[in-house]
């Protein structure tokens, strides 16, 4: 194949409907809408069912992806997960009791405060709680560095 990108066209459009599938029912119109629609043990269920399948063909994707190097594996980088993990589980607790209307299964949204929207200013915490940072230095290809 040639072109722009070539062997990238099927995961770029992979990761941008996964990413616009995560973005537009997150949105509290968008979101309310469809729980007046279907109710809202439907809509999660529906919600999640689409996120499976989404993040399935994204890995799929991925795979047929070219191979590109960032770096060389080193033993070191074994143990970066080990030192990070405590500080992504307190921040990814944090983020689950932490009102947020821009969260799909977010609760106490009414009390949820623009001006102090999370600790360390940071809006949704469990984006940067989700144990995946102390795993980059571990993954040396370019399309799982990517993805996680």
């Amino acid at each position: 194949m040639t072109g722009f990108l070539p062997g990238w066209h099927e995961l770029i459009f992979a990761f941008a409907t996964f990413f616009l599938s995560h973005i537009l029912p997150a949105r509290p119109t968008v979101r309310e809408w469809l729980i007046r629609l279907a109710g809202k043990n439907c809509y999660l269920w529906a919600y999640a069912a689409l996120s499976i399948l989404l993040f399935g063909w994204l890995i799929v994707a991925a795979d047929r992806a070219p191979y590109i190097a960032l770096w060389q594996f080193s033993p070191w980088q074994t143990w970066m997960p080990n030192v990070a993990m405590p500080f992504a589980c307190l921040l990814l607790a944090f983020g689950i009791a932490t009102p947020n209307p821009l969260s799909i299964a977010s609760h106490n949204d009414e009390t949820f405060d623009p001006e102090s929207p999370g600790i360390a200013g940071v809006r949704d915490t469990q984006c940067y709680g989700r144990p995946r940072f102390g795993h980059l230095p571990m993954l040396c290809r370019m399309v799982t560095s990517l993805i996680y």
